[in-house]
């Protein structure tokens, strides 16, 4: 059974705005943009950082009885604001992106041939990224989940993807 918005909206509001991870992903694989995202060949969610800052994107397939793949998830940074979120190709209907609070935002996209995702930028003084995400309202695979230029996959991603911000020390 599939779980509406508003009540994934209450169950993650309700979560601690920390979780631990048991996997933290070093900032150094997150750098650089996939060579390609093909859409039509998800579900899967791509994150990177560049220059520009955050992105996240995610491909479905195929709507299958003329209903398209959900794609849901919060993001999350407890040690500092979120300074710019903004949509990058949501075009759907149901495409919402909402800011919970200043550390926290909120995506919802039904996604099937397009590309799809958003865009945010963290201050300089953020500590860890985490990220909850699901297809069709359910716990999602690592497999799905590509990190960086070199498409890393998690090997765990539960409770949520945690990604270090820390810059490395410089020499």
């Amino acid at each position: 059974m599939r779980t509406p918005l508003p009540v994934l909206t209450l169950a993650l509001a309700a979560l601690p705005a920390v979780a631990s991870a048991t996997e933290k992903i070093p900032l150094r694989h997150a750098q650089g943009a996939p060579p390609a995202i093909v859409p039509g060949t998800g579900p899967a969610y791509h994150l990177w950082q560049d220059e520009a800052g955050w992105h996240l994107r995610w491909v479905g397939k195929a709507a299958v009885d003329g209903k398209k793949p959900a794609f849901t998830g919060i993001i999350s940074v407890p040690s500092a604001r979120i300074s710019i979120i903004k949509p990058a190709g949501m075009t759907g209907g149901d495409d919402t992106l909402n800011r919970l609070d200043g550390t926290r935002a909120m995506f919802k996209s039904e996604c099937t041939d397009a590309v799809e995702g958003l865009d945010f930028k963290l201050p300089d003084n953020a500590t860890s990224l985490y990220l909850e995400l699901f297809v069709d309202y359910d716990v999602i695979s690592p497999s799905i989940v590509h990190i960086g230029k070199d498409a890393i996959t998690p090997t765990d991603i539960s409770p949520m993807l945690q990604i270090d911000v820390t810059p490395p020390p410089k020499p």
